[in-house]
């Protein structure tokens, strides 16, 4: 097909849709265009939590303040002619859909961390995890101090 046809259809067929579809239509628009993150974080058993806070939020706020490429509203005249508002209404919706989505799961992988964090011994002295969202990836190490050895515990005794 060539990209003229697509233009056409990508500006007739969504007239006839359902707005469910048209809402479908524009989430497949919305997930083709935004480019997800990815962070790193290293800390500790303690502070997981706190430090972890900072880049959802980021991932999130990133995510709820995604707008369709000029380019693409242009094209498509159905999101062009007067419906830009009901455009930016179906992603904002399609954006608290995700939402509902991503708080569940980061739910579950906070008690998957949890538990990992409470099954470490003496034998690891790390955890890695990878949180995989659609608006992004955070991948987490958290590191436990270092024992010291006896020897290093005498070395400092006489020092």
């Amino acid at each position: 097909m060539s990209g003229q046809i697509a233009e056409r259809l990508l500006n007739l067929v969504p007239s006839h849709l359902l707005a469910s579809e048209r809402f479908d239509l524009v989430k497949k628009l919305r997930a083709a265009h935004f480019r997800p993150s990815h962070h790193n974080l290293n800390t500790t058993p303690q502070t997981w939590k706190a430090d972890l806070a900072p880049l959802i939020r980021n991932i999130i706020t990133r995510s709820s303040s995604f707008e369709l490429p000029a380019n693409v509203v242009n094209r498509a005249a159905w999101l062009a002619n007067g419906d830009a508002a009901a455009a930016q209404k179906l992603l904002a919706a399609a954006e608290q859909q995700e939402a509902v989505v991503r708080l569940r799961y980061l739910d579950a992988e906070f008690q998957r961390i949890d538990a990992m964090i409470q099954q470490l011994n003496g034998a690891h002295s790390s955890v890695r995890h990878r949180i995989e969202l659609p608006q992004g990836s955070i991948a987490i190490t958290i590191e436990l101090p270092k024992k010291q050895t006896f020897w290093q515990t005498l070395q400092d005794w006489w020092s």
